[in-house]
């Protein structure tokens, strides 16, 4: 006999994309490094720390290292869409962490509140992700 969970609620549904599509990665593992900014760049909706510009602020762009000390690691499916679409995953606020040039992970410069029900429920919906229903 199997056990089988059904998610019912978006917000059901949300944190099974989190928990399923995402892996969390503590960001000091690389920052402490004297090689870091060597490797890695930052792309996002750029704020009054990443330009002087007022026209350039809220437009995508090289941004800074988001503040929370934790970047999360997207699966193949959810990294294609980022790709694809990084002023999309940026809109939802998340800053894209590329190593090399490639997408290494997406990290979120806030604190204090829940990543899941702002941030991660908005990539939910931009990629058109319907378990819910």
């Amino acid at each position: 006999m199997a056990i089988t969970r059904k998610y019912e609620t978006k917000k059901e549904c949300v944190g099974l994309f989190v928990d399923e599509e995402f892996d969390a990665f503590p960001s000091w593992v690389v920052t402490d490094q004297e090689w870091f900014y060597e490797h890695w760049t930052f792309d996002g909706l750029m704020d009054g720390e990443d330009t002087d510009d007022e026209d350039e602020i809220d437009t995508y762009g090289s941004t800074h290292v988001p503040m929370w000390n934790t970047w999360f690691i997207p699966s193949w499916w959810v990294e294609g869409f980022a790709e694809r679409n990084p002023e999309k995953v940026a809109e939802c606020g998340f800053t894209l962490i590329y190593h090399d040039g490639d997408l290494f992970a997406l990290g979120v410069d806030g604190a204090g509140y829940s990543f899941r029900d702002t941030h991660f429920t908005r990539l939910y919906d931009a990629m058109g992700i319907t378990w819910h229903e």
